[in-house]
């Protein structure tokens, strides 16, 4: 078990699991680290090609300044939801 921030796309291949937290310390992913892009795309949330999945993450389950509260709130219930 390991507790990583931003890891690298060379570090995250290294993880046969993961565990996404939102920024509010909700659950938002737990399973094979092979299926969580699949897992988001499922909510519409889809990875650009060529992209860090470990960015992906980490921009889909952090507030973005100026992102707008209310937007922000909301992906966070849809994530913790779901």
């Amino acid at each position: 078990m390991a507790s990583v921030h931003c890891p690298s796309s060379e570090a995250c291949q290294l993880f046969s699991h993961l565990m996404l937290l939102t920024c509010d310390g909700r659950l938002a992913y737990h399973g094979p680290t092979l299926q969580g892009i699949e897992y988001f795309s499922s909510l519409t949330y889809f990875c650009p090609e060529h992209y860090n999945p470990a960015d992906f993450y980490l921009k889909l389950i952090s507030f973005t300044p100026g992102g707008g509260a209310e937007a922000e709130g909301e992906r966070m219930n849809l994530l913790s939801a779901s």
